[in-house]
């Protein structure tokens, strides 16, 4: 009877790596203000077909020329965009504005 002792080692030695590791080694996220957190699992969450996207941007006028997205935690979606940025307008006759 042969007794494998290799893998128990193995995953100890993941154990220790995962404490001994830093956070943001690990692909952990740190947010620099407070956080929009967007949660699918919330009990008041619009999910798809009615919102396609749990956040949707657009242009309001053509002075908006950039736009920054801070501190979202957009997580737990069932068939829905985390995030979708759009055009001013879907109509070809109205002028539309873009980032």
């Amino acid at each position: 009877m042969r007794i494998n002792l290799l893998v128990p080692l193995l995953r100890i030695g993941a154990a220790i790596a995962a404490i001994a590791i830093p956070s943001v080694a690990r692909g952990a996220v740190i947010f620099s203000g407070p956080v929009t957190n967007l949660d699918g699992r919330s009990p008041d969450w619009v999910q798809f077909p009615i919102l396609q996207a749990a956040l949707s941007v657009r242009p309001q006028s053509a002075s908006e020329k950039s736009i920054t997205f801070e501190n979202y935690f957009i997580h737990d979606l069932i068939n829905q965009k985390g995030l979708e940025v759009k055009t001013s307008s879907f109509s070809p006759t109205v002028p539309a504005w873009a980032y």
